[in-house]
């Protein structure tokens, strides 16, 4: 009797097995899908930036070429404030030591 048993708890436990082992197949073509559809679009949304950013380039050397006296302002204002920034911070690393 014991041995019928055991038959059928193997039997059992193959037809788990069977059913396991196809099941995690299904769910790897089902991870490999999902994988593959993400990169694809991942692609298409880096190509759509990189032309972006050349457009946005693109947009900026036309402005510093028709506007270069604001460009030197800005520039110039930059940096005349990181001077006098620097110079308080000296000021005061100095009045510390003191």
């Amino acid at each position: 009797m014991k041995s019928k048993t055991i038959r059928k708890a193997q039997s059992a436990s193959k037809k788990i097995q069977k059913n396991s082992k196809k099941e995690l197949e299904k769910l790897q073509r089902l991870a490999k899908e999902k994988l593959s559809s993400f990169s694809k679009t991942a692609s298409k949304d880096m190509g759509y930036a990189k032309d972006e950013l050349k457009e946005l380039e693109e947009r900026a050397k036309d402005y510093i070429k028709k506007n270069p006296e604001k460009l030197f302002l800005a520039a110039a204002g930059i940096g005349a404030f990181v001077g006098a920034l620097t110079a308080t911070l000296i000021k005061r690393k100095g009045k510390k030591r003191k």
